[in-house]
Protein backbone atom coordinates (compact mmCIF):
# COMPACT_ATOMS: atom_id res chain seq x y z
CA UNK A 1 0.00 0.00 0.00
CA UNK A 2 1.81 3.12 -1.23
CA UNK A 3 0.61 5.45 1.51
CA UNK A 4 2.28 3.15 4.05
CA UNK A 5 5.76 3.57 2.54
CA UNK A 6 8.34 6.09 3.76
CA UNK A 7 10.58 7.27 0.91
CA UNK A 8 12.17 10.07 2.91
CA UNK A 9 15.59 8.55 3.57
CA UNK A 10 18.28 7.09 1.38
CA UNK A 11 21.20 5.10 2.72
CA UNK A 12 22.82 3.43 -0.24
CA UNK A 13 24.95 6.35 -1.39
CA UNK A 14 26.04 7.36 2.10
CA UNK A 15 27.79 4.06 2.87
CA UNK A 16 30.58 4.51 0.32
CA UNK A 17 31.16 8.11 1.36
CA UNK A 18 31.27 7.18 5.03
CA UNK A 19 33.49 4.12 4.50
CA UNK A 20 36.61 6.28 4.60
CA UNK A 21 35.76 7.55 8.09
CA UNK A 22 36.29 5.69 11.36
CA UNK A 23 34.27 2.56 11.91
CA UNK A 24 32.07 1.82 14.88
CA UNK A 25 33.05 -1.68 15.99
CA UNK A 26 30.27 -2.28 18.50
CA UNK A 27 27.41 -1.40 16.18
CA UNK A 28 25.63 -3.58 13.68
CA UNK A 29 23.05 -2.54 11.12
CA UNK A 30 20.23 -4.88 10.23
CA UNK A 31 19.30 -4.44 6.57
CA UNK A 32 15.55 -4.84 6.56
CA UNK A 33 13.60 -6.19 3.62
CA UNK A 34 9.82 -6.33 3.38
CA UNK A 35 9.59 -10.06 2.77
CA UNK A 36 6.35 -9.98 4.75
CA UNK A 37 4.85 -8.00 1.86
CA UNK A 38 6.40 -10.08 -0.91
CA UNK A 39 5.47 -13.47 0.59
CA UNK A 40 2.26 -12.64 2.45
CA UNK A 41 3.77 -13.17 5.91
CA UNK A 42 1.86 -11.37 8.66
CA UNK A 43 3.57 -8.19 9.83
CA UNK A 44 3.14 -9.38 13.42
CA UNK A 45 4.91 -12.69 12.73
CA UNK A 46 7.70 -10.93 10.83
CA UNK A 47 8.10 -8.27 13.51
CA UNK A 48 8.24 -10.76 16.36
CA UNK A 49 10.82 -12.89 14.54
CA UNK A 50 12.93 -9.83 13.68
CA UNK A 51 12.76 -8.47 17.22
CA UNK A 52 13.76 -11.86 18.61
CA UNK A 53 16.80 -12.08 16.36
CA UNK A 54 17.93 -8.49 16.92
CA UNK A 55 17.57 -8.95 20.69
CA UNK A 56 20.08 -11.83 20.53
CA UNK A 57 22.54 -9.45 18.88
CA UNK A 58 22.00 -6.92 21.68
CA UNK A 59 22.66 -9.62 24.26
CA UNK A 60 26.02 -10.20 22.53
CA UNK A 61 26.89 -6.56 23.19
CA UNK A 62 26.05 -4.94 19.86
CA UNK A 63 24.28 -1.62 19.44
CA UNK A 64 21.70 -2.63 16.85
CA UNK A 65 20.31 -0.24 14.29
CA UNK A 66 17.90 -0.90 11.45
CA UNK A 67 18.16 0.27 7.88
CA UNK A 68 14.57 0.08 6.74
CA UNK A 69 13.73 -0.73 3.14
CA UNK A 70 11.73 1.96 1.38
CA UNK A 71 8.80 -0.48 1.13
CA UNK A 72 8.79 -1.39 4.83
CA UNK A 73 5.39 -0.60 6.31
CA UNK A 74 4.79 1.98 8.98
CA UNK A 75 3.26 -0.78 11.12
CA UNK A 76 6.50 -2.79 11.00
CA UNK A 77 8.62 0.31 11.69
CA UNK A 78 6.36 1.27 14.57
CA UNK A 79 6.60 -2.20 16.09
CA UNK A 80 10.41 -2.23 15.84
CA UNK A 81 10.61 1.29 17.30
CA UNK A 82 8.35 0.21 20.19
CA UNK A 83 10.85 -2.60 20.86
CA UNK A 84 13.62 -0.02 21.25
CA UNK A 85 15.34 -0.37 17.88
CA UNK A 86 16.32 2.84 16.09
CA UNK A 87 16.77 3.55 12.45
CA UNK A 88 20.34 4.12 11.33
CA UNK A 89 21.05 7.74 10.45
CA UNK A 90 23.89 9.84 9.09
CA UNK A 91 25.25 10.65 12.56
CA UNK A 92 26.31 7.02 13.07
CA UNK A 93 29.92 6.37 12.22
CA UNK A 94 30.30 3.70 9.59
CA UNK A 95 29.22 0.46 11.28
CA UNK A 96 31.69 -2.37 11.34
CA UNK A 97 29.07 -5.02 10.62
CA UNK A 98 25.94 -5.41 8.56
CA UNK A 99 23.48 -8.24 8.79
CA UNK A 100 20.41 -9.13 6.81
CA UNK A 101 18.76 -12.05 5.10
CA UNK A 102 19.60 -12.24 1.42
CA UNK A 103 19.67 -9.11 -0.70
CA UNK A 104 21.46 -7.34 -3.49
CA UNK A 105 22.47 -4.69 -1.00
CA UNK A 106 24.27 -7.25 1.18
CA UNK A 107 26.14 -8.43 -1.91
CA UNK A 108 27.12 -4.83 -2.72
CA UNK A 109 28.34 -4.18 0.83
CA UNK A 110 30.43 -7.35 0.76
CA UNK A 111 31.94 -6.44 -2.60
CA UNK A 112 32.89 -3.07 -1.05
CA UNK A 113 34.75 -4.84 1.79
CA UNK A 114 32.26 -4.30 4.60
CA UNK A 115 31.69 -7.08 7.14
CA UNK A 116 28.46 -8.72 6.00
CA UNK A 117 26.57 -11.58 7.59
CA UNK A 118 23.32 -13.33 6.70
CA UNK A 119 20.75 -14.59 9.20
CA UNK A 120 18.55 -16.10 6.47
CA UNK A 121 18.26 -19.49 8.18
CA UNK A 122 16.72 -17.89 11.28
CA UNK A 123 13.79 -16.80 9.07
CA UNK A 124 13.87 -19.67 6.55
CA UNK A 125 10.74 -21.47 7.72
CA UNK A 126 8.65 -18.37 6.90
CA UNK A 127 9.49 -18.53 3.18
CA UNK A 128 7.91 -20.53 0.37
CA UNK A 129 9.95 -23.42 -1.00
CA UNK A 130 10.48 -21.66 -4.35
CA UNK A 131 12.36 -18.82 -2.67
CA UNK A 132 14.41 -21.22 -0.56
CA UNK A 133 15.36 -23.09 -3.77
CA UNK A 134 16.43 -19.78 -5.35
CA UNK A 135 18.66 -18.97 -2.37
CA UNK A 136 20.08 -22.50 -2.46
CA UNK A 137 21.00 -22.23 -6.15
CA UNK A 138 23.01 -19.10 -5.45
CA UNK A 139 24.68 -20.43 -2.30
CA UNK A 140 25.64 -23.66 -4.05
CA UNK A 141 27.69 -21.56 -6.46
CA UNK A 142 28.85 -18.76 -4.18
CA UNK A 143 29.75 -20.12 -0.74
CA UNK A 144 27.76 -17.91 1.61
CA UNK A 145 27.00 -18.69 5.22
CA UNK A 146 23.31 -18.16 6.06
CA UNK A 147 23.62 -18.74 9.82
CA UNK A 148 25.36 -15.42 10.61
CA UNK A 149 28.42 -17.38 11.68
CA UNK A 150 30.87 -16.39 8.96
CA UNK A 151 31.43 -13.16 7.11
CA UNK A 152 30.52 -13.11 3.43
CA UNK A 153 33.61 -12.70 1.29
CA UNK A 154 32.47 -12.16 -2.26
CA UNK A 155 34.67 -11.49 -5.25
CA UNK A 156 33.50 -9.97 -8.50
CA UNK A 157 34.28 -13.15 -10.44
CA UNK A 158 31.89 -15.11 -8.18
CA UNK A 159 28.99 -13.70 -10.19
CA UNK A 160 30.54 -14.76 -13.48
CA UNK A 161 31.01 -18.24 -12.06
CA UNK A 162 27.40 -18.25 -10.88
CA UNK A 163 26.11 -17.31 -14.32
CA UNK A 164 28.34 -19.84 -16.07
CA UNK A 165 27.30 -22.68 -13.80
CA UNK A 166 23.61 -21.79 -13.85
CA UNK A 167 23.25 -21.46 -17.62
CA UNK A 168 25.52 -24.18 -18.96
Amino acid sequence: EKKDIDLSKSFFFNVVIKSSSKTNSDSIVFISQPYYIDYNISVDTWGIRTESYLSTLQKKGFKVFIKYHQRDSLKFKGFMNSCGFSEVDDSLKTPKKYIGLFSTYLFELSLNNFEVFSCFNYFKNLFPQDYIKFVNIITENIPLNLNAEKQWIIKKNDFTNLLNSTFK
